[in-house]
């Protein structure tokens, strides 16, 4: 049997409490975004496979607009364009703003658990629970996009930005579901 080595991820979570699980295929190191000392210039992005960008934590986040105000140095990472960047949650809405999409309200923040499906994955369990979402611009081109009606709202549950820029708008209930979509982008398989 050929031991593979494991995919290296760098996890940037908005959240100091919050933590990435993921299959022992994968070896993830955690940066605290909102440490003083998180200086971007000091990541080597080429050791890594994918960057993950964590969900946040409404009451203790910046709106996704204003993230560059508080990490301005954020956008060192986002521009790159070499590594795969996943946006999970609050992550997808930091991949909108980005990309120059815009961030609405919901009426209420949603929260459900749900199963649903994105591209070339088979259908999974995901949990809900957000109040701002993703509003995709009609003059600007994404890849790919799967979205569904919540509050009378079109959401996109999961978006192709660009070769390189994912995002889903739900957090997967199990571990070997997150996985096997981090697989799928590191490998172009979506």
């Amino acid at each position: 049997m050929i031991k593979r080595e494991k995919e290296k991820v760098l996890y940037l979570h908005f959240n100091k409490d919050s933590k990435l699980i993921l299959t022992d295929d994968f070896d993830i190191t955690n940066k605290y975004v909102f440490r003083k000392d998180f200086e971007p210039s000091n990541i080597d992005l080429t050791k890594f496979d994918i960057i993950i960008l964590g969900p946040g934590k409404s009451k203790f986040n910046p709106k996704a607009t204003d993230i560059f105000k508080y990490v301005p140095k954020l956008k060192n990472i986002l521009a790159n364009k070499k590594c795969k960047i996943l946006g999970l949650c609050y992550g997808l809405q930091l991949l909108c703003h980005y990309n120059n999409h815009t961030i609405e309200k919901l009426d209420s923040r949603h929260k459900t658990i749900t199963t649903e499906s994105i591209p070339n994955m088979k259908k999974t369990r995901v949990r809900f629970n957000h109040k701002f979402t993703c509003k995709l611009r009609e003059n600007k081109k994404v890849s790919m996009k799967k979205s569904k009606k919540i509050q009378n709202t079109q959401v996109p549950i999961f978006i192709k930005f660009s070769k390189n820029h994912y995002g889903i708008q739900f957090h997967f209930t199990n571990k070997h579901d997150r996985s096997a979509l981090v697989h799928k982008i590191i490998n172009n398989e979506i």
